[in-house]
């Protein structure tokens, strides 16, 4: 039984939802289990796609092959679901800073609130 999934409504797509449907796609079960829901958010923070894993070995494999990705649980130290979701899948923010569009959108943020002048050391 392989890892089931599909886009949730109204949500913009991730720029590397490519790789994620690829990844879901080689991880299945033999040995199908209790049903365990995932979400995955995008660059933007929302949830836009959801997956379904039987059986808690497959939820393990899909939440390693998530991290190569660069994806971190939001919900591994929760003690009951949230929104639904066993786990809550979201770009780990430290993989992705060395992106360069983000990097820019990054310093233009950080910049903005400083008074026009003030060195960039003191903001620190």
């Amino acid at each position: 039984m392989t890892t089931q999934t599909g886009l949730i409504g109204g949500a913009a797509v991730s720029r590397s939802d490519e790789s994620i449907k690829r990844e879901l796609s080689l991880h299945g079960t033999r040995h199908p289990g209790c049903s365990l829901r995932l979400g995955i958010r995008n660059e933007a923070g929302i949830v836009y796609r959801w997956a379904r894993t039987f059986g808690i070995q497959h939820f393990t494999e899909v939440l390693i092959a998530m991290a190569g990705l660069g994806f971190v649980d939001e919900l591994a130290d929760a003690a009951i679901p949230c929104e639904g979701f066993d786990a809550i899948l979201a770009p780990d923010a430290n993989r992705f800073i060395s992106d360069p569009e983000i990097q820019g959108r990054h310093f233009l943020q950080e910049q903005a609130w400083r008074p026009q002048g003030w060195p960039a050391r003191l903001a620190a």
